[in-house]
């Protein structure tokens, strides 16, 4: 995105508050049923004119049950 070699992504918002307020990256919606408290002003794609729209994610971290991890 930020070398316009993709014309358009969906990402993380944390990794992405940066770029939206340093100007390099013109974030359009965010895609929870809620606007984000981090970007306030930014609406949802639900008010932005996709009725009934909300992506969620999930994100784990598996080990075994035996790791042998410190």
């Amino acid at each position: 995105m930020i070398g316009n070699q993709v014309g358009a992504m969906w990402g993380f918002i944390a990794g992405l508050i940066p770029h939206i307020r340093s100007g390099a990256l013109r974030a359009l919606a965010v895609g929870g049923k809620e606007r984000s408290p981090a970007l306030p002003d930014m609406p949802t794609v639900a008010e932005s004119g996709v009725a009934d729209y909300e992506a969620t994610s999930w994100i784990g971290l598996l080990a075994p049950a035996a790791s042998h991890l410190p």
